[in-house]
């Protein structure tokens, strides 16, 4: 026997974004179907409706519609993401949140012009404001541990920019005030829309992560986001840092069902 569905909310992560919407059905069906973005019928066989998600059993018919342009409450985005697992939401053995005043980052390492960087001169002299997405890394199919957010800040390519690499230069390890750091390969975050996030959603980063600052990189997950960033290296290594690259890695495809209404 199956059951009316009213309408189903879900959230579809699509690489850097996450897309959200109401899929408003008439019944639940036992056969397989795809997801499709817009507002057409699903159609099983329409193979220009398919949009390489999962298929599935017992899927909902209907439509589903979304937009990439619905962002989360920094409660929401503190509680979908932030309030887990360190070692799923975040950078690994980091310590609990602080909400620490982070002015300047010491700026050094195989370069030409070594110096500190204040935070409020960069926020004016390369000032960034985008939707991003952020997804923890092991975050499953359906999970909810992703969520957008408008963030602001300043470009990390301005940092590197102004430090003058060396032509070997290969490496950027980023070091937050409890000694954790992060190393990628540099022409990863150059080419990568990288951003010092010092404000959320309009508020102060802390009052969703709880930190003074923190490293948002497209296309990667949360675990890589390293807070309270308080000195960046940039330097040449024999063994370049591996790219991030593994499914807990990457922010992945993914749809989490947020919530369902069954009609009476």
């Amino acid at each position: 026997m199956s059951k009316t569905i009213k309408t189903v909310m879900a959230v579809a992560t699509t690489g850097a974004f996450i897309a959200s919407g109401t899929l408003t059905s008439a019944a639940l069906a036992d056969q397989h179907i795809d997801a499709v973005g817009s507002d057409s019928g699903i159609a099983q066989d329409d193979a220009s409706a398919r949009t390489g998600f999962t298929r599935v059993n017992r899927a909902v018919e209907g439509t589903f519609s979304y937009n990439q342009d619905v962002t989360f409450s920094n409660a929401e985005l503190r509680k979908a993401v932030f309030e887990g697992s360190d070692h799923l939401c975040g950078s690994a053995d980091q310590e609990e949140l602080s909400a620490q005043e982070i002015k300047d980052i010491r700026v050094q390492g195989d370069v030409e012009h070594a110096f500190t960087a204040n935070i409020a001169d960069y926020e004016k002299k390369a000032p960034a404001k985008r939707v991003m997405g952020c997804t923890c890394a092991g975050n499953p199919n359906d999970g909810r541990a992703s969520a957008n957010a408008e963030v602001e800040g300043f470009l990390l390519k301005s940092l590197i920019a102004d430090a003058k690499p060396s032509a070997d230069a290969n490496t950027i390890t980023l070091y937050s005030a409890d000694g954790y750091k992060v190393a990628l390969p540099l022409s990863y975050v150059t080419q990568r829309y990288s951003i010092i996030v010092t404000g959320i959603n309009g508020e102060a980063v802390s009052s969703a992560v709880g930190s003074g600052n923190q490293l948002w990189l497209g296309s990667v997950s949360a675990r890589y986001f390293a807070r309270d960033i308080v000195r960046i290296d940039i330097t040449a290594e024999s063994e370049v840092p591996e790219i991030p690259q593994s499914p807990a890695d990457v922010n992945q495809p993914n749809v989490g069902v947020l919530s369902a209404e069954v009609a009476q």
